[in-house]
Order: structure tokens, then C-alpha cells, then sequence
């Protein structure tokens, strides 16, 4: 905490323990609910293949941020003079994270229609996931550094 203020990154912390609270209250949501279901007159239990995309979103949350955002847009004279193709991979690694998260937001949606349509538990099952995606866009967009003006006060 005390880094983080000094060095002026107050985004963040703030991105951080956003992202952190969010993810929280999404799991806490859906245990919460399927808890709240096996106490039911006709209980309904989560199988383990129905946990599937909630933990899939939460590991993707972490591959998402293993990379900055910063590093997209590298100085134009660098790319010609060091052969540097660290914006593309890292284009790359951003595709795959977003599309097996989008594929774990659609595992969700399909537990919720064809198994839990009207039950509290099929609704935190859907939200769980996309909550999370969420969650990692803030923490992603959040951990970005803002652009330095030089002494004439452009960009």
C-alpha cells in the first residue's frame, strides 16, 4: 500500500483491491447460492463439471494481467531498429485469455438454460463469470500507466 501511494500508481491500488472485491463477492455469490440450494425442499447440487467456469474465469483473470497494456504502443523507431515484436505477442495472448474467458462465460450460460433456468443458483451460475471478466478488465484497463508530457506540455 505504502509503494503504491509514494510512486504516484494510486490506480493500481485501486484497480487492485477493485478487482479483488469484485471476484470475492462473485464467488461468495455463487457458494452462496448453492448452498442456499441444498437447503431446499427439492435441493439442487452443483455438479463438478458446473464449477468448470467459474474457476476457468478466475484463471483467466490472472492470465489477462500477467501482461500491460503499456507495452502495446512501443516507440515507432524501436520496432525498425530491434526487430521488436512484443506488441504482437502480446496481441496474441490478450486474443486467446478474451476468447477462452468469452468461451467460460458461455459455459456458464449454458449450465444456467439447460439445467438451472429459474433457480437462484442458474443465476449466480451465469453471473459468476461475467462479473469476473469483469473484474480483470478493470484491474487490466486500471494498471495502465498515464502518458508523461514532456517540459512543453504535450504528449
Amino acid at each position: 500500500f505504502y509503494f503504491c501511494v509514494m510512486a504516484g500508481n494510486v490506480n493500481h491500488l485501486i484497480g487492485s483491491v477493485a478487482a479483488g472485491l469484485i471476484t470475492a463477492i462473485a464467488w461468495w455469490f455463487l457458494i452462496d447460492s448453492a448452498v442456499y440450494s441444498s437447503t431446499l425442499a427439492v435441493p439442487y447440487t452443483l455438479q463438478w463439471y458446473e464449477y468448470i467456469p467459474a474457476v476457468s474465469i478466475t484463471v483467466f483473470l490472472f492470465m489477462i494481467n500477467l501482461v500491460s497494456l503499456d507495452h502495446l504502443l512501443p516507440n515507432e523507431s524501436e520496432i525498425f531498429i530491434q526487430n521488436n515484436n512484443r506488441p504482437l505477442m502480446i496481441k496474441i495472448w490478450l486474443f486467446l485469455w478474451f476468447t477462452m474467458s468469452f468461451g467460460a462465460i458461455g459455459g456458464g450460460i449454458t449450465i444456467m438454460a439447460v439445467k438451472y433456468t429459474n433457480s437462484y443458483l442458474g443465476w449466480t451460475v451465469l453471473a459468476q463469470p461475467i462479473v469476473v471478466f469483469i473484474a480483470a478488465i478493470l484491474w487490466l484497463f486500471m494498471r495502465r500507466t498515464p502518458p508523461q508530457e514532456d517540459s512543453l506540455g504535450m504528449m
